[in-house]
């Protein structure tokens, strides 16, 4: 049993040291070698039983030839080696008692061995008469432990099986307590797109996991939610609590601020897409077939897009296909249930994609004619693609999708298995039917079946329009086999359907070979096939099991969320390779449960070993049963009151939610339900769903059973009645709510027959508006929609844009549209506030115009406007009818605004000079040209330029926002060394001496918390404002006194350019010598190691520093030397002159360099000196 493989960590190996010695391997670099080291005289007993504990590494020598590493890093195998007639299984479960199930049995033959002593964690049990014992290795009220419970707890890690004076050992056993405190959240807000200003609604359930039965089952969860919401830069922007109501929910609303991010526009239209005449299409067909493809707009509000723009896209791929009321049978490339084949993936074709345009009809439709000629491939399926993208008058764009299915043959062939296996001695019984394309059966049709494996038969029957054919056959050997179905017809087209490994199970046959049969035992697989693809709670389900080798003894481990149930033992009789389990589903297995197996035995050897002519041999396997939901579903209908689907704006509407039981469909009374009507062009631009919190609360569980080895009434229209007359005095009424959330109930309650009724004013918006009502309760869950349209006879739209900058011109659109069957004429008008219209004549802000449409037409209208003055402009849009004593008129006015926006140009210039004493200095300053007399200012600052650069550094440093120790460090430096001039000269943009100085000291005390034993640290000195710790201090002066030896000691410190090292090495000396200490003796050694070529600048001149502090006899000639590099380097610009520099260390010592900072080092050092 390898026990571990990685870096070296000091230990105490347990037991008796045997051997201790270097062997010597001879190995080649990357090239592996057996060695052979002999331990049979180890195992002393008599029995020759026992444990060895074998650590292997390599010596250091050997580790600094190859390798060049720390040998602290040195990496080691530990294995334990055993010697025993013993193997032990261990399922752990993750229940709060830690449950662990051990399977004990005879490691050379497979048998269950009883009365073995099974210990762990101090607790001891002996197994039953099927070699199982199941152990707690938790003990009530060990939730927090101390130091000494988690080093005791490591060594529980250990369990041990005895029986006799036989031992084994497995190590490493974990069993992770799983906590009832585990709650699950679904949660979803009302429509996924928002725009600045507007209420956000969100809803949640929450459910705690209990375990109840089984499993784990959701119930009601109860407390208080903090919740934060954040901005899309991470800001905060609203923080707060709720308290979950009696069902386990809760609903929080809040509003967006006016700046944040936009993204799209509401659309205004939805299209669709068809195929005609819907007839069948052949890949290989006798002469040349052609398509149509359409497309088609419509508006939300109702009529049609016409005169708009189309681009077509068409492209043809491969696919499958399953005819209708056919789905019982499989058609094509069949999946094998328990070996998947990835042949469609993978053999999947693609055709070149073609491209069309046009424009829509009337009708708002469009088409074009697609013909194809036939394609040479395997006769499948094949699916053409078509997409239409359609630009309206005002731009915007909508797609639609079609797709149509060329088939390869008129007819298609399916079969269905009467069992998933069967034995030898069993016929295969397949069910067989020939249909059309529409899934009719058809009569009289040859089909030809051919079944490959290792008995080969070709079988031919005859089709029958009553029902399905029987194909039976009884194969002579075991194994998988490959069945094939194909019919032709009267054309000569083929059709086919596919079925692999189709499993026959029979005597032992060997099949599994291994290479080497002195390595650890190799585990094998099982194959579970279930009798069904999804279960019922109270179902009988029945596993057939195949066993790569026989005899054997099983145990089967029911995984329901880590609960191991009790578990079953089955046997494999000798000569057989096959047995079936039976067993009930349990509904707290819903939605799924894990089935494990495990096989011990043993078989013949192939390579010859004295007395023992067999070797031990294990296999496992598991697979995933599906349990229906369908008991915790719910029933959710939604209706209106209301006789009539169609809705005019401000009206009142009445919604009934019923709520029923899926499975008996009985009234469900004490329901809490969550009723929402929004608006589906806003939800059009997402794809915003929402769905049933069933499959959130009930999901597939996982695998966590942890398995050791030894080796989921109608409408008023608005108040428009019958009295005509009414109508002509009436003023038109302007539409102003545009809110897309035209409900929000987050929770009512069903009464005893399971309804509850609300009652929603509609907004102005001209739509159509989605309705989703979600119902639950402690265990059940459920989901309705439905939809219905807000319209208006004759109807308005425009587009305007979101805002105006000041002297913008912009065209608004609008859209009028005649929804009636009789051409209208129709008198539209404009006007607005803050804004001209700038085809009058007289910038008049209000204008009409009289246009006639003709039925079921719309026509667009264009008002080029310009604004008057900042602020917020309004827009309103009138149509209407002309008056008539005969009949009502028809109208609609919309009221929209749109922020105009001052101009964001501003112009800035300097001027260098000097200002004496008293005298007055005269600046001319000319006004641009087009300036806009009402916005902006003239402003005019003095300051002396180098304060002004050095005030913008500090301000920058001020307010970092980040609080890294180099950051905190560089604020203080930059701060302490400007502390005199900012006291001079005041920064409004930064806070009064008093808290400046308190957060820099504070930032101080941040710096010492981090300093490390060693004394590493940046060094600050201990002058003018801020009171430094001097123990501080002293352990960093201690540091960086032997700077070198710490570099060595640093990782990947041998990858760094030796410029980056004596740079490193020079601004310390020079860090000293800010601190008085005397470096220059130092200084002037480092420099002979490093010359001038393994410096960079900056480190000559932080050399020229620590030079200066001290006298030494060559400090001249060494000065001379560094002036004559300093012209060598220069950088001559004009009037300015700056140094270039830079480290070349790869990235690996990330250095930080700029030639700003190197300029800056320069000119301190020449002031020093």
């Amino acid at each position: 049993t390898p026990l571990s493989k990685h870096f070296f960590q000091p230990c105490k190996l347990p037991g008796e040291e045997l051997l201790n010695e270097i062997i010597q391997t001879n190995c080649q670099l990357n090239e592996p070698k057996d060695i052979r080291v002999p331990l049979k005289a180890y195992f002393t007993k008599p029995s020759g039983l026992g444990q060895l504990l074998i650590f292997i590494e390599l010596t250091e020598k050997a580790r600094t030839e190859f390798r060049n590493e720390h040998w602290n890093d040195r990496p080691t195998i530990a294995i334990l080696l055993q010697c025993t007639r013993l193997a032990v299984d261990v399922f752990s479960s993750s229940d709060p008692d830690g449950t662990l199930t051990a399977w004990v049995t005879d490691l050379m033959i497979g048998t269950p061995n009883n009365q073995a002593t099974v210990s762990i964690s101090n607790q001891k049990k002996e197994t039953d008469q099927q070699g199982l014992c199941t152990i707690k290795t938790y003990r009530p009220g060990n939730i927090q432990k101390t130091e000494e419970e988690e080093e005791e707890d490591t060594k529980n890690e250990i369990l041990i099986v005895e029986k006799g004076d036989d031992l084994c050992i497995q190590v490493n056993i974990h069993s992770y307590r799983s906590t009832d405190d585990v709650y699950i959240w679904h949660i979803f807000n009302d429509r996924g797109l928002y725009r600045p200003k507007e209420e956000v609604h969100i809803k949640g359930y929450v459910r705690l996991m209990k375990i109840q039965g089984e499993a784990k089952i959701p119930t009601y969860a109860q407390g208080i939610i903090d919740y934060i919401i954040y901005g899309s830069h991470s800001e905060q922007l609203q923080q707060s609590k709720v308290e979950l109501n009696n069902y386990g929910a809760f609903d929080i609303y809040f509003t967006l601020p006016d700046n944040v991010n936009l993204e799209f526009r509401k659309p205004e239209y939805v299209v669709s897409s068809m195929i005609r005449p819907p007839l069948a299409y052949y890949c290989y067909p006798t002469v040349d077939q052609y398509a149509i493809a359409s497309c088609e707009g419509k508006l939300f509000v109702g009529g049609y897009l016409n005169d708009a723009y189309v681009r077509w896209t068409v492209q043809a791929t491969t696919t499958t296909f399953t005819p209708a009321n056919q789905y019982g049978y499989m058609f094509g490339r069949a999946q094998s249930f328990c070996y998947y084949s990835s042949y469609d993936r993978k053999t999947k074709i693609s055709y070149p994609k073609k491209h069309f345009q046009g424009k829509t009809n009337s009708k708002g439709q469009h088409e074009i004619k697609i013909t194809y000629h036939g394609v040479e491939q395997e006769p499948r399926p094949i699916i053409v693609h078509t997409l239409a993208t359609i630009t309206d008058l005002n731009y915007q764009i909508q797609e639609t999708k079609a797709d149509f299915l060329m088939h390869p043959c008129a007819y298609y062939v399916g079969f269905q298995f009467v069992k998933n296996y069967v034995k030898k001695v069993e016929p295969v019984q397949t069910k067989v039917i020939v249909t059309d394309i529409d899934g009719n059966l058809i009569d009289n049709i040859l089909v030809r079946c051919e079944v490959i494996g290792y008995d080969e038969q070709t079988l031919t029957i005859v089709s029958s329009s009553k029902g399905a054919v029987n194909i039976d056959y009884t194969p002579k050997l075991d194994g998988r086999y490959n069945i094939t179905h194909s019919v032709k017809d009267e054309q000569g087209r083929l059709a086919m359907s596919y079925y692999e490994n189709f499993y026959v199970s029979g005597g032992y046959k060997k099949e599994i070979q291994h290479d080497n049969e002195n390595s650890f035992i190799p585990t094998d697989s099982i194959t579970i096939i279930p009798n069904a693809k999804k279960y019922q709670p109270d179902d009988l389900c029945e596993l057939l099991i195949l066993a790569p080798f026989s005899p054997a003894n099983g145990l089967l481990i029911i995984d329901c969320d880590g609960q191991v149930s009790e578990p079953i033992r089955f046997q494999i009789e000798s000569g057989k390779n096959s047995t079936t389990i039976e067993f009930k589903i349990s509904k707290d297995w819903i939605p799924n449960v894990t089935v494990h197996a495990e096989l011990t035995g043993s078989i013949p050897r192939e390579i010859e070993v004295i007395d023992s002519p067999h070797r031990p041999a294990t296999a496992i396997g598991s697979v995933s049963l599906k349990v229906s939901t369908d008991i915790y579903k719910l029933n959710v209908l939604i209706n209106t009151k209301e006789t009539n689907k169609m809705y005019t704006p401000s009206s009142i509407i009445h919604i009934d939610v019923n709520v029923a039981q899926y499975l008996d469909n009985a009234s469900v009374d004490k329901a809490e339900v969550c009723l929402i009507v929004v608006d589906e062009a806003i939800l059009s631009l997402t794809g915003h769903k929402l769905e049933s919190p069933l499959n959130k609360f009930y999901h597939n569980r996982s695998e966590n059973i942890r398995h050791h080895q030894n080796d989921s009434e109608g409408c008023g229209g608005g108040g428009g009645g019958d009295d005509r007359s009414r109508h002509k005095f009436m003023a038109i009424a302007v539409r102003l709510n545009f809110n897309p959330l035209a409900c929000w109930t987050p929770s009512s309650i069903t009464d005893s027959s399971g309804r509850v009724s609300i009652e929603v004013k509609l907004p102005d918006s001209l739509t159509r508006y989605r309705v989703w009502a979600l119902a639950t309760n402690d265990k059940q869950y459920g989901f309705g929609e439905m939809s219905f349209t807000i319209q208006l006879l004759i109807m308005v739209r425009p587009s305007l844009p979101r805002f105006l900058n000041y002297g913008d011109i912009a065209n608004f659109s609008v859209i009028l549209q005649n929804q009636t069957d009789q051409a209208l004429l129709l008198h539209a008008s404009f006007r607005a506030t803050n804004a001209t219209l700038l085809a009058s004549q007289t910038n008049q802000q209000a204008v009409g115009y009289s246009i006639v449409i003709q039925p079921s037409k719309r026509a667009a209208l264009k008002f080029p406007v310009t604004t008057i003055h900042s602020g917020l402009a309004r827009f309103q849009f009138v149509v209407s009818t002309a008056k008539n004593e005969t009949c009502a008129s028809l109208d609609d006015a919309i009221e929209l605004s749109l922020p105009i926006f001052t101009p964001a140009t501003s112009e800035a210039f300097a001027t260098y000079g000097d200002i004496y004493d008293e005298q007055a200095v005269l600046q001319p300053i000319k006004i641009p040209k087009n300036v806009l007399a009402q916005f902006g200012e003239v402003s005019v600052t003095a300051s002396s330029t180098a304060l002004a650069s050095l005030t913008d550094a500090i301000i920058s440093l001020y307010t970092y926002p980040y609080e890294c120790t180099e950051q905190l460090s560089s604020g203080l430096l930059g701060i302490q060394s400007l502390w005199d001039v900012l006291q001079a000269f005041h920064c409004k943009e930064l806070p009064d001496l008093s808290i400046l100085k308190t957060k820099l000291e504070s930032d101080i005390n941040i710096l010492k918390g981090r300093q490390y034993p060693n004394g590493g640290f940046v060094i600050l000195v201990n002058q003018k404002v801020f009171d430094i710790d001097e123990n501080m201090l002293n352990n960093a002066l201690k540091y960086v006194e032997n700077i070198e030896s710490e570099i060595n000691k640093l990782p990947y410190s041998e990858n760094w350019s030796e410029r980056t090292r004596f740079s490193l090495m020079r601004y310390l000396l020079y860090v000293r010598a800010k601190y008085l200490q005397n470096v220059a003796d130092e200084t002037s050694q480092l420099f002979q190691r490093s010359g001038f070529d393994k410096l960079s600048l900056e480190a000559i001149w932080w050399l020229l520093v620590a030079l200066y502090n001290d006298t030494i006899s060559n400090k001249y000639e060494l000065t001379g030397l560094m002036y004559k590099r300093l012209k060598d380097k220069v950088n001559e610009i004009g009037e300015t002159t700056n140094f270039i520099t830079s480290y070349d260390d790869d990235g690996q010592s990330v250095m930080l360099y700029s030639n700003q900072r190197a300029d800056a080092i320069l000119l301190e050092s020449l002031l020093h000196i």
